[in-house]
């Protein structure tokens, strides 16, 4: 389990054997270098042990409350803040500690294991258990080191191909799961007792100025910005050119004063249309002085390193920017152990243009039904055939059934694409609804949306794809954006504040405008990927290979002919199916990887 998780943990590795349990740690070092720091490591009397992967970026004031309490440090890290905070406070440690994390505590004396997660989900957590076993890790193919029957979890197809990942507790794999964020996780007894710590519960609108909301934002984004370039190796910042990670290098400018090392991202493939975001970046670079780094990826380097993508995902995400995000998460770690990401900005302030546009359909549907459905709908239908889904859309009431046909490419879709077996009606509706959409009706529609995304897209999308492309190289990304303080102080913002006329996280734009260029500030630029054109010629043979007839039929969860046709109609350009089309690739590749190979 420890030699597959070596590019997680590089520099050490240690483990803890007792009668009845086994921890084992690879360890990436970034606070306090020295042996002290390797784990498993123990409270005085050795009856605590902790495995830990993450940071507590408060961890310098905790120790110090801690030594006043008469605690014992041997080591500079923060691992040890953990250990006797829980000595004190049991499972309500998770209260006091601000950080990203996956850790396990062993209590000897209790005998109890002792699981968590951190408040958003930026760290890994699996788990198998058979009311005998249980195990553990940070990625899955660890677990399957221990002859963990590997089925398909069909329930988790189905959402994955709606939502293009699968959302917390499950996996793609039957009976492992994974822990969701803001949850910890007790055996004892060979009882399991899963509890939530946190969440986010205050929607209520803040009173306030825009003045002094602005001046709030930034304080609150420059405290975490300082906490989390805490470290004893080199910090450096991937820079997209957008307003968050601009903001980021701003601060980071502003205290630091040395410069930087950026790192950004290019395309080949049509230059000018896919490189705004870089282009914005040098600038940015420029301004700021900034040691900065810019990786061309090519069709070639995307088609060599594919395999190599899925194989550190775990299970499949149909995510194209993941191929991006490992390639550049190479270069970066020739230079820096941690890069700090903008990751969050979007679902905290606002970004998506799904949010105001939810907004403008629930005031559509504030004009009579006469009107909508008996001269608009008509007029849409003769004006704008091509876009088929549009009366649809604008015509449900506001719902989880909207939020979804603004995510996903239709259950129709889906359905004449599996086999008929497999497909399961309303699987990914019926998760959102009850997990997420119906537990906060009193919440406004465009506040519960990006709660909702904060909750499923971004934890179990971006973040764990992030976390994994980035610690393939053993490189650590910390996320200002995340700090819980501020995601809690953001969903207190007015819905006014974030959209206005259309403009998507107004609020934070004019809070860092005099902070960062005019250029970035100017509209939403999504970081997007010639994906579409990989199909058609760096990945075309291998495409072809896994997404033939009988790659399909092996595994006999879809409709060969159907998705076959797909491909043909993409490949030649009669259709654009890049959405489903990767999806369906990503599995097929995950599925000769971690099924039908030993992993």
């Amino acid at each position: 389990m420890g030699q597959v998780l070596q590019h997680r943990g590089p520099d050490d590795w240690g483990y803890y054997a007792g009668k009845d349990v086994f921890l084992g740690h690879r360890r990436l070092s970034i606070i306090d270098l020295s042996p002290k720091a390797r784990q498993p490591i123990s409270n005085e009397d050795g009856a605590i042990q902790l495995i830990f992967n993450g940071e507590i970026y408060n961890f310098r004031e905790l120790r110090k409350e801690l030594e006043q309490k008469g605690h014992r440090f041997y080591s500079g890290t923060d691992s040890e803040v953990i250990l006797h905070t829980y000595e004190d406070e049991g499972e309500r440690c998770l209260e006091n500690l601000n950080g990203m994390f996956a850790f396990a505590i062993w209590d000897s004396k209790q005998r109890k294991l002792f699981l968590a997660r951190d408040r958003i989900g930026e760290k890994p957590l699996y788990y198998f258990y058979d009311g005998v076993n249980f195990i553990f890790a940070s990625e899955i193919k660890a677990i399957l080191q221990c002859g963990v029957r590997k089925d398909v979890d069909i329930d988790a197809l189905n959402l994955y191909l709606e939502l293009s990942f699968v959302p917390s507790p499950r996996t793609m794999f039957q009976n492992i799961y994974k822990l969701p964020p803001a949850h910890y996780l007790v055996l004892h007894d060979r009882q399991l007792t899963i509890q939530q710590y946190w969440d986010i519960t205050d929607f209520q609108d803040l009173q306030g100025s825009e003045l002094s909301v602005k001046g709030e934002i930034r304080e609150r984004l420059k405290h975490s910005v300082t906490m989390k370039t805490f470290a004893d190796r080199p910090v450096g910042i991937f820079l997209s050119g957008g307003v968050d990670s601009t903001s980021i290098l701003s601060v980071f400018h502003e205290y630091n004063g040395k410069p930087v090392k950026t790192f950004s991202l290019g395309f080949d493939i049509d230059i000018d249309k896919y490189n705004t975001d870089l282009n914005l970046a040098r600038m940015t670079s420029r301004i700021f002085n900034s040691d900065h780094h810019v990786i061309i990826l090519t069709c070639k380097e995307v088609a060599d390193s594919f395999e190599k993508v899925v194989y550190h995902l775990d299970e499949p995400i149909a995510n194209a920017t993941q191929s991006a995000q490992f390639l550049l998460s190479r270069t970066a770690k020739q230079d820096v152990a941690v890069v700090l990401g903008g990751d969050g900005g979007d679902e905290t302030f606002g970004g998506y243009t799904h949010y105001w546009q939810n907004q403008m359909i629930s005031s559509y549907q504030l004009l009579p039904a006469a009107l909508r459905l008996g001269v608009i709908t008509p007029l849409i239908n003769a004006v704008l055939p091509k876009y088929k889904g549009l009366n649809k859309i604008i015509n449900t009431p506001a719902s989880v059934e909207r939020y979804l046909l603004f995510r996903s490419e239709g259950k129709e879709k889906i359905r004449s694409l599996l086999n008929s077996d497999c497909y399961k009606d309303d699987v990914a509706l019926e998760f959102i609804d009850t997990h997420y959409f119906s537990k906060k009706t009193d919440v406004p529609l465009s506040k519960r949306l990006m709660y909702i995304d904060l909750k499923t897209k971004l934890a179990d999308n971006f973040l764990i794809g992030m976390d994994k492309m980035t610690m393939a190289f053993g490189l650590e990304l910390r996320s200002p954006f995340l700090d819980h303080e501020l995601v809690e102080y953001a969903f207190k913002i007015p819905v006014k504040m974030k959209i206005r006329r259309g403009v998507t996280k107004y609020i934070l734009k004019q809070a860092v405008a005099g902070m960062i260029p005019q250029e970035v500030l100017r509209g939403k630029r999504y970081f997007f990927t010639p994906a579409a054109k990989w199909l058609r010629r760096g990945l075309k043979p291998m495409v072809e290979d896994y997404l033939s007839i009988s790659s399909l039929k092996r595994g006999g969860y879809f409709n060969t002919d159907a998705v076959y046709k797909m491909l043909q109609d993409h490949l030649m350009q009669k259709e654009y199916n890049l959405g489903l089309l990767w999806a369906i690739f990503t599995f097929q590749v995950w599925y000769e990887q971690f099924i039908k190979r030993r992993i």
